[in-house]
C-alpha cells in the first residue's frame, strides 16, 4: 500500500470562492451574490468544511456544465444527513435542497457551480484523491474530514453502491489512517 504523501506544516487556509466563479454579478460585504444565493467569499478550514470535504471524497456525485453546477448526496442516516446539511450551511452560507425519499433514504443537492467546481478537484470514481493543498495541521478541520469519511463510508444497503465505494476505498483508507495518526 502506497503511503499518502502529505505535509501538515500549515495551520490552516482560507478558500477564496470568488476564484471558482467565472462571472460575479455582485459582491456585498463578504458574500458573492448570484440571484438569491449569497455564497460566502472566504471559507476557512473549519470543522464544517472538513466534514463536507470528507463526505465529498466518500459520496458526492458532481454535475458540472458551462452554466450550472450541482453536488449531490444520497444518504441513509438522518443524523449524518442533518450534520452534512448544517456543515454546508455554516461553511458556505448556502442552504442545500434536502428531502427524505423514504423511511431510510435522504437526498441533498447543493445548487452551486463554485462548490461543484471545488469538489471536482477531488476527481471522480476510482480516480478520487484528496488534494494535498487542503490537508493542514488544524485538528478540528482534520477531525471534520475524518468524521465525514467515517459517516459516509459506513453501511450502504445497495450492493451496487458498495461496489462503487470499493473502487476508491484503498485511497480513502490510507487518507483515513493518515488522519488518525495526525491527531
Amino acid at each position: 500500500m502506497e503511503p499518502v504523501s502529505i505535509s501538515l506544516i500549515n495551520k490552516g487556509f482560507t478558500l477564496n470562492m470568488a476564484h471558482y466563479v467565472k462571472q460575479v454579478r455582485s459582491i456585498k460585504d463578504e458574500f458573492i451574490i448570484n440571484g438569491d444565493a449569497h455564497l460566502r467569499i472566504d471559507v476557512d478550514s473549519t470543522y464544517e468544511l472538513g466534514y463536507f470535504f470528507g463526505a465529498s471524497i466518500s459520496r458526492a456525485v458532481i454535475n458540472l456544465s458551462n452554466y450550472r453546477g450541482q453536488v449531490f448526496f444520497r444518504m441513509y442516516n438522518h443524523e449524518d444527513s442533518t450534520k452534512l446539511y448544517e456543515s454546508v450551511e455554516e461553511a458556505f452560507n448556502i442552504a442545500p435542497r434536502f428531502r427524505q425519499l423514504n423511511e431510510t433514504r435522504y437526498e441533498m443537492v447543493i445548487y452551486s457551480k463554485p462548490i461543484a467546481t471545488l469538489v471536482s478537484e477531488f476527481g471522480v470514481g476510482a480516480d478520487r484523491e484528496f488534494p494535498a493543498k487542503y490537508l493542514v495541521n488544524n485538528k478540528r478541520y482534520l477531525r471534520g474530514i475524518k468524521e465525514g469519511i467515517e459517516d459516509f463510508q459506513g453501511n450502504i444497503p445497495d450492493e451496487r453502491e458498495v461496489l462503487k465505494r470499493r473502487e476508491f476505498s484503498p485511497y480513502v483508507e490510507r487518507l483515513f489512517n493518515t488522519l488518525s495518526i495526525s491527531h
